[in-house]
């Protein structure tokens, strides 16, 4: 069993022809040995019916067999392209057939002169033999079938068959099969399928599924679109492969899919460090202040949900396993892939704060999820160092109305809030607390749990503040839980 891994958005990109390595892709999903005797007559016929190298080739062979009308019919073809290497070898060889014998030739007995009236030099009798030359041409235009060529092809002791037809099936899996199951299952069934039918080229594709109903049955395909929705392709030629081919697509987790795990991560692992140990439910991280670790389950992107289930079945949303070892393994994406669950890596929120330039960015790992202007402290009353989201409030309220806008996230004596006073965006007026316009906070405060890590430094590499944040809306679920994040009776006191 030979495994590899490609990668591609196209059926062709996906899962790539193996035949390509050892036959001619001659028209649709025929595969041509070019060895076989009927190799030139097979182009004209289902390629290219003007081919100047196919005539030239067929008119050699049939000059060498004596088959002189042939000869010539298929020569002058060969020259109908002026503009083809095969013009010029052509017209070499017809002239071969129109250059008179020269005198000094040893010619051969004399046959019998034959009489000027003869039937046979007269114009009619020429008509007919071209007649019945063009008729015995038609007459070879049969089905395509399989015929098999002794040539070699790269692998010692293997006969090819010089035709090979694709034929394509759809093979529906279990949606929880594990790797080297799917392995054994396509191994298998391609094997046994290729044995009844040598000379085709077996596909099955394999589209996992969780209607037990489904599953197991191999059905042929005929939609060009299932073969984007295959995960893995199994060929097999009985005549021309050693071995199953098996190849898994490569499928790529979609970068907001990555985020959006993060930060749900993010917030469990805020809630383990608070409670020690993890909540039964993974809506447990959604609740009143200040229990409000997040303010929705995002959505899962390449599913459009945000639904949580507690054993995966690739249906879409989220899997969550509160008792597994590892972030990682405890919330995931339920997307179909290759293995059984696809996880990938945690990389914690995290805010980045430049006090010299004046900027806040959101993160996770290298993606960034705000990238934003903000005002700080006057005589670097904003200090450097890490600090972590303590609360996360809407609309706090502070000793004077509005002081702290329309949101903030509090790190303790310090808060990142909003304001109404832009003049102190991009400038030093605050008393150490970080402003942010009220339409920024607000865009940026569901994608920062509670627990996320504040870095605050004078300087942060510039690539990174030019780095464009990434669209977040497509997370957002259309119907976000309905929970307090603004306590009516806590006065907040943050530096201004």
């Amino acid at each position: 069993m030979q495994n590899e891994n490609e990668e591609g958005s196209l059926p062709e990109a996906r899962f790539d022809n193996h035949l390509k390595t050892n036959l001619i892709h001659l028209h649709k999903n025929l595969y041509l040995n070019r060895t076989d005797p009927l190799f030139f007559e097979k182009v004209l016929r289902y390629a290219d019916p003007k081919s100047p190298e196919a005539h030239y080739m067929l008119a050699l062979k049939y000059e060498n067999e004596g088959k002189s009308a042939k000869a010539l019919l298929h020569y002058q073809e060969a020259m109908k392209d002026n503009k083809s290497s095969f013009y010029a070898k052509a017209k070499d060889r017809l002239r071969r057939f129109q250059r008179p014998i020269p005198a000094s030739f040893p010619l051969k007995p004399a046959a019998p002169e034959i009489p000027r009236y003869s039937f046979r030099k007269s114009p009619l009798f020429i008509l007919m033999v071209c007649n019945l030359v063009l008729f015995f041409l038609l007459l070879n235009l049969e089905p395509l079938r399989a015929i098999v060529s002794t040539a070699m092809h790269g692998k010692a002791g293997l006969e090819v068959v010089s035709e090979i037809v694709d034929t394509p099936y759809i093979y529906y899996i279990a949606s929880n099969e594990p790797k080297d199951r799917i392995e054994t299952l396509l191994y298998t069934k391609a094997f046994e399928m290729g044995k009844r039918n040598p000379d085709h080229n077996i596909q099955l594709y394999g589209i996992k599924t969780a209607d037990a109903a489904l599953q197991g049955i191999i059905a042929p395909l005929t939609s060009e679109q299932a073969k984007l929705t295959s995960f893995v392709i199994a060929q097999y030629n009985a005549s021309l492969d050693r071995a199953v081919i098996i190849k898994f697509a490569e499928t790529k987790i979609p970068e907001l899919t990555t985020v959006a795990s993060n930060l749900v991560r993010s917030a469990l692992q805020a809630y383990l460090h608070d409670n020690k140990t993890p909540p039964a439910q993974i809506e447990s991280l959604i609740r009143d202040y200040p229990s409000n670790y997040l303010s929705f389950i995002p959505n899962e992107i390449s599913s459009g949900s945000n639904q949580v289930v507690d054993q995966f079945d690739g249906s879409g949303g989220w899997v969550y396993h509160p008792h597994a070892s590892g972030l990682a393994s405890m919330f995931y994406p339920n997307i179909v892939d290759e293995s059984t669950a696809l996880q990938p890596p945690f990389s914690p929120v995290k805010l980045l704060i430049s006090r010299k330039e004046h900027t806040l960015l959101v993160v996770a790992g290298s993606v960034v999820l705000a990238n934003d202007p903000i005002g700080v402290g006057k005589d670097n009353k904003t200090p450097e160092g890490s600090f972590t989201i303590q609360d996360r409030v809407l609309n706090p309220l502070g000793k004077h109305p509005n002081v702290y806008g329309k949101a903030g996230l509090s790190m303790g004596q310090y808060a990142i809030h909003g304001t109404f006073d832009q003049t102190s965006i991009l400038a030093n007026k605050s008393l150490g607390c970080i402003r942010i316009a009220n339409s920024d906070i607000l865009a940026l405060f569901p994608f920062v749990p509670k627990g996320a890590e504040v870095l605050i430094s004078e300087n942060f590499p510039a690539a990174l503040l030019t780095s464009l944040p990434i669209d977040t809306k497509k997370l957002v679920p259309s119907k976000k839980p309905i929970i307090n994040e603004s306590p009516p009776d806590i006065v907040f006191n943050w530096l201004g």
